[in-house]
């Protein structure tokens, strides 16, 4: 199961970043789409299991639904947050562990007691 919520969540990743048209929204609804089929599959597997064991289908499907759900949408969530604070809002000259331009770096405290 996890390695079916790390490639949706890889999947939204590789959908957020492009545009189809212009129109993010369409890319949205198709990743959500997406995430509620896995659950549905994660789902009916939960169910095939339960009934090989002598339990209810029904019931099975319903909670593997349910709590596919509950780990599907908070990935969901993280990356979209991800991407609405992500390298867009920094300056186009820094990259990750590069000082701002013009800024000099601190000079270390003398020794002994201060």
């Amino acid at each position: 199961m996890t390695g079916g919520s790390m490639s949706a969540v890889l999947g939204l990743d590789a959908l957020a970043s492009t545009r189809i048209r212009g129109l993010p929204t369409i890319a949205f609804l198709g990743i959500a789409l997406a995430y509620i089929a896995v659950s549905i599959l994660i789902g009916y597997w939960a169910g095939r299991v339960a009934r090989r064991k002598g339990h209810d289908f029904g019931i099975f499907l319903t909670t593997g639904f349910i709590i596919s759900l509950c780990g599907l949408v908070p990935g969901m969530l993280v990356v979209i947050i991800a991407y609405a604070i992500g390298p867009r809002t920094r300056p186009a000259t820094s990259s990750p562990g590069q000082m701002p331009a013009g800024s000099q770096p601190q000079p270390p405290p003398p020794p002994g007691p201060q």
